[in-house]
């Protein structure tokens, strides 16, 4: 299970250390749920890591954006290890901010901002892969 929490972590925090002293949760536009769609560019469940006999999928994700400010993240993977298939998910909350459609969620314990943009009914950001490449993750609500 190393090898998805490595990958969790790598993909879903960016690698800016964006920080925001503006107030969290500033516009209501962003505020509710959004549901994990597509990652990068395919329908769920979506094969991000394929190593071997080892394949990585994500399988769904969503972000609630709260008026008070705060945010929680839920991104569920598959791993399947030599035809064997276990589940495990992602959880990260803290604070937001929304600066005209683009928003900065800042988790809880320190980790890096996580900096999204949302247009209509379409959130995405872009997580960044261990070779460095980034990975959109389109959320709709």
């Amino acid at each position: 299970m190393r090898i998805v929490s490595r990958f969790a972590f790598a993909l879903l925090v960016t690698a800016s250390a964006c920080h925001t002293d503006a107030i969290a949760g500033s516009s209501k536009a962003a505020v509710g749920t959004w549901s994990l769609s597509s990652y990068n560019g395919l329908p769920l469940p979506a094969t991000a890591i394929q190593q071997g006999t080892t394949t990585v999928a994500v399988v769904s994700g969503s972000i609630d954006l709260e008026e008070k400010g705060t945010f929680h993240i839920l991104t569920s993977y598959r791993t399947t290890q030599n035809g064997a298939a276990t589940m495990s998910s992602q959880d990260i909350v803290g604070i937001w901010v929304d600066r005209g459609g683009t928003i900065t969620m800042v988790p809880d314990g320190g980790a890096a901002s996580v900096v999204a943009t949302y247009k209509g009914n379409q959130l995405t950001f872009a997580g960044v892969a261990s070779d460095g490449s980034t990975l959109p993750f389109v959320y709709t609500r």
